[in-house]
């Protein structure tokens, strides 16, 4: 029971004491790419993992609930979209049998250090974002 309730206290300062707020969560397949790439190696981003209200573990989520926009952005290097779409806007109430993503394969130019943001917006127009920082490699499979 205390272990319980201090794992409570702990999350509530991370912000799950108000559950209005969606909870972005960004995924990338690769989180290395060889410095100079310039498009040559194809990242996956899915937003399978978000969510419309942020939530303690094995805690339902709201019925009804919907996410309303996914959007992502790279921030530090030229960036192309291979497949997929940057931004997507679900109708809502959505079909909640299928799980709700927006996914999006890229490829960049790694000419400098980059990251890639995932921004989530809920049915009460609450924003949550998600940065995936992505690392320049050189040499070993890069020559």
């Amino acid at each position: 029971m205390i272990r319980a309730l201090l794992l409570i206290t702990l999350l509530a300062g991370c912000g799950l004491e108000r559950l209005d707020h969606p909870l972005a969560v960004a995924r990338a397949d690769v989180r290395a790419v060889c410095q100079g790439d310039d498009h040559q190696t194809v990242v996956h981003l899915s937003a399978l993992d978000s969510s419309p209200r942020a939530r303690l573990p094995g805690i339902p989520g709201e019925e009804g609930a919907c996410l309303t926009e996914l959007r992502w952005s790279v921030a530090g290097t030229a960036w192309k979209v291979q497949n997929g779409e940057l931004v997507c806007r679900p109708p809502c109430p959505y079909d909640a049998e299928e799980p709700l993503d927006c996914p999006v394969d890229v490829t960049f130019a790694a000419d400098h250090g980059f990251s890639v943001t995932l921004a989530v917006v809920n049915d009460r127009g609450e924003t949550d974002i998600a940065a995936l920082p992505f690392a320049l490699t050189t040499g070993g499979t890069c020559e």
